[in-house]
């Protein structure tokens, strides 16, 4: 059984990524600064060739990660409906692969920042931040429902 808060939650979460997200595909795709306070790191995130993916040349980042939540909410939202248990399964295993796919691009973009670009955008920062509670809460979603179905979960050491 399916607990409909942890999913709402992500559901509210996946909204907030694609505010973050869709504003800062706004601003790169036009001349605008980004306002990233006295850091100026924004600015120099996303001239930078990494902010585009294949790099240099391809969409923004902030494109793929606004698709990406959009995924991710369209993919809550299914899972809030009353719909085949097959269906719903479908939707949260295609849910956590998402999760794990963004939380590996936010690792990603989070490395690119510190090591090579030695700037942080704290839009980005924030973006990571809520793709990280996104997969957080959907772990836990995942393992109370392993535990209500009474299946064995692995030790926790």
């Amino acid at each position: 059984m399916q607990n409909k808060a942890f999913n709402g939650f992500i559901l509210a979460l996946s909204i907030i990524g694609i505010l973050i997200a869709g504003y800062l595909w706004k601003l790169h795709a036009t001349p605008e600064l980004i306002p990233c306070g006295r850091s100026g790191g924004c600015q120099t995130v996303a001239l930078s060739p990494y902010s585009r993916f294949p790099v240099g040349t391809g969409l923004p980042i902030a494109a793929w990660g606004t698709a990406g939540y959009i995924g991710l909410l369209i993919l809550s939202a299914v899972r809030m409906l009353s719909l085949p248990i097959k269906v719903t399964r479908l939707a949260q295993t295609l849910q956590g692969l998402g999760l794990l796919g963004g939380m590996g691009a936010s690792l990603i973009l989070m490395y690119i920042q510190a090591i090579v670009i030695r700037a942080f955008c704290k839009w980005c920062l924030a973006s990571e931040v809520v793709m990280a509670f996104m997969l957080i809460v959907y772990i836990v979603d995942w393992r109370a429902q392993r535990q209500s179905r009474g299946q064995a979960l692995p030790p926790t050491t």
